[in-house]
């Protein structure tokens, strides 16, 4: 990752030192903070340079000016800013990724950005802080494990994040460790989905990945093997796996960072991610176009993963269980077919009529094996239906949920990280269609509202505890070959645990600070 918690700079700006130095300008040239201290060291270089019109006008503009006299740098970075008043939180996002992109092109290897001096409306510090990291880190991010050669080389290493305020200094640095920390998770979510199907199977994401980060301080796993999972009686992971050479197991992660004592320890949060490593949609086998993206059929476990290492690096004080659901879903000779009826270990019977809607099959029978924690709440993560990315497209992931408590605190953590939720409706006449004439229930209903009814399948198996869905199939991955998996939700995750755990961003920091 580009940005670090080695990466903050707080102190006077004529201290600090890097190859390149970023510094916003507003319209009508006004200069931000950093930039005037830098253009009065300058002798008033920079001022000279916007007289003459050389920094477009235009948001998200950039002037690179090397030689500047004087600086804290070999060279300034312009870029232009917006109004002096602020400007929206999507335009303050963008222009992190315009920066980053910019310091990317260049071979410097080492940046000190200002960007927080700019104003961004109804947004405090924290928020920018946070943003700054996840935002650089995403935009530097890249795949390529499996080139020989990079297509677009990183010369730039470091880009370090300045400050001024030094009054709020314990503030800044704890915000700043704590959107660290989520770029790690999001950075380890989206690698593991990015991996290729024939690398990333069920065995190699719980052999060579969780089995050893749970090795870590208050962490502990348990793989149920397929043997185990038939003793339980998970007929309904073991019947979707069945066409594939690649057996079913699911890693049951535990962290207990909160209370152990006495015959009452805090109730865990269960966090359970949905991991088909790849789906062809089996006997009801998909269409090419369709199937070309299917090795993300296993970001829910991703972001699991991904919430567990942002957890590890903040060691939050709460107790969390992250279950890993791992599958394949391949059309071989023993593989589950239209018209089957299976049982699940909740008892429940299901008529599958479509194989391709495989997802729900494996988190019912991961629900039901949930309720022995007695959770204080349980989120399945889940790439479930296509139909939630036409009803939402990639920027809101759809939330279930008829428990307004749960509700109202996952909403809130979205808003707080602009990791976006959109609730769906859940009421009893969708439920209705998945009855079945043969079984307890139909794994699919009608076409129209199939992300509503996929969710009334599985709230039917989480009647026990306070339960959410979050259907990720639109936010969790770009359907493109150069951007590839998003990391979502694992800041909305990340932040709802940070929340509940009580350890929220310093108070200090909200109120709108530019410096």
């Amino acid at each position: 990752m580009i940005i670090t918690e080695k990466s903050l700079r707080i102190g006077p700006v004529a201290a600090q030192s890097a190859q390149v130095v970023v510094l916003p300008v507003c319209m009508d040239n006004i200069l931000s903070f950093a930039a005037k201290v830098i253009d009065r060291a300058s002798g008033g270089y920079i001022s000279t340079i916007l007289r003459r019109g050389l920094l477009p006008k235009n948001v998200g503009g950039v002037l690179h000016l090397v030689d500047v006299p004087d600086t804290v740098a070999r060279s300034v970075l312009l870029v232009r800013s917006g109004e002096p008043s602020g400007v929206a939180a999507g335009t303050f996002q963008t222009l992190i990724q315009v920066v980053t992109s910019s310091l990317l092109s260049t071979t410097l290897k080492h940046a000190l950005v200002y960007l927080s001096d700019i104003e961004v409306i109804g947004r405090n510090l924290d928020w920018k802080i946070r943003q700054i990291v996840e935002q650089a880190n995403d935009s530097y991010y890249q795949f390529d494990d499996f080139k020989s050669t990079r297509d677009n080389p990183r010369f730039l290493s470091e880009m370090d994040v300045g400050f001024t305020n030094e009054a709020l200094e314990k503030s800044i640095r704890e915000t700043f460790s704590q959107a660290c920390a989520i770029s790690i998770g999001k950075y380890a979510a989206r690698k593991l989905a990015d991996f290729p199907p024939n690398i990333c199977t069920p065995d190699f994401v719980v052999d060579k990945t969780i089995t050893e980060f749970a090795k870590q301080k208050n962490f502990s796993v348990n793989v149920l093997e397929p043997k185990h999972l038939l003793q339980l009686g998970m007929h309904a992971l073991l019947a979707v796996s069945a066409g594939s050479t690649q057996p079913a197991r699911v890693a049951v992660v535990h962290y207990k960072g909160g209370s152990q004592r006495g015959s009452s320890p805090d109730n865990p949060v269960v966090l359970i991610g949905k991991g088909i490593t790849f789906d062809s949609g089996g006997l009801s086998i998909k269409s090419r176009e369709a199937m070309e993206y299917m090795k993300y059929d296993m970001c829910g476990s991703a972001a699991v993963f991904g919430v567990l290492k942002s957890v590890a690096e903040l060691q939050l004080e709460i107790n969390l269980i992250g279950l890993l659901v791992m599958a394949e879903n391949m059309p071989g000779g023993n593989a589950l077919r239209p018209g089957d009826i299976i049982n699940t270990m909740s008892g429940q019977t299901v008529e599958v009529l479509n194989t391709d809607a495989e997802g729900r099959l494996i988190l019912c029978d991961a629900l039901t094996y949930v309720e022995r924690f007695q959770p204080r709440a349980v989120i399945d993560v889940a790439t479930l239906t296509g139909a939630v990315s036409i009803a939402l497209g990639p920027k809101y992931t759809g939330l279930f949920s008829s428990d307004e408590s749960l509700v109202e605190q996952l909403s809130a953590a979205a808003e707080s990280t602009e990791d976006r939720v959109w609730r769906l409706p859940m009421d009893p006449e969708y439920d209705r269609y998945l009855d079945s004439n043969s079984a307890d229930m139909a794994n699919v209903g009608i076409k129209q509202g199939g992300s509503i009814i996929a969710a009334c399948f599985l709230q039917r198996f989480a009647k026990k505890f306070p339960w959410a869905h979050l259907d990720i199939a639109g936010s969790a991955c770009n359907e493109s070959k150069k951007q590839g998996a998003t990391g979502r939700p694992v800041s909305l995750l990340t932040q709802y645990l940070i929340d509940l755990a009580g350890q929220q961003f310093p108070k200090d920091l909200h109120s709108i600070i530019s410096h």
